[in-house]
């Protein structure tokens, strides 16, 4: 079920998640006009982008401290989980991690 900027998890299936991060140019203590895009495929779909966020400004320090992003994250989320309910242990395997400056087919990632 798909709710506002939120697309579920199907247990059992693979899903391709392709993450667009464009960091504007520094001005200042600010990457200014940056975005970031989410694409999301069930298995044998074509995807869907369920957050395009953005122009923002990201925060960079003082630009003698010369910050970058070097790292990547994988942490599924259980957005609105009721605290109160039980639910059986998930795991979320991850399959491959492509890093590139071009554009892939989310088709030919899986």
């Amino acid at each position: 079920m798909e709710t506002g900027h939120c697309l579920d998890y199907f247990p059992s299936e693979w899903m391709t998640f392709q993450v667009h991060l464009k960091i504007g140019p520094r001005v200042n203590d600010e990457f200014v006009d940056s975005r970031v895009q989410l694409w999301i495929a069930r298995e044998g779909q074509p995807g869907q982008l369920p957050i395009d966020w953005g122009p923002y400004n990201l925060t960079a320090g003082e630009p003698q401290s010369n910050q970058k992003f070097e790292k990547i994250w994988l942490l599924p989320y259980n957005t609105n989980k009721d605290p109160t309910v039980s639910y059986p242990v998930a795991y979320t395997w991850y399959d491959n991690l492509i890093v590139s400056t071009q554009l892939i087919s989310m088709s030919s990632a899986r």
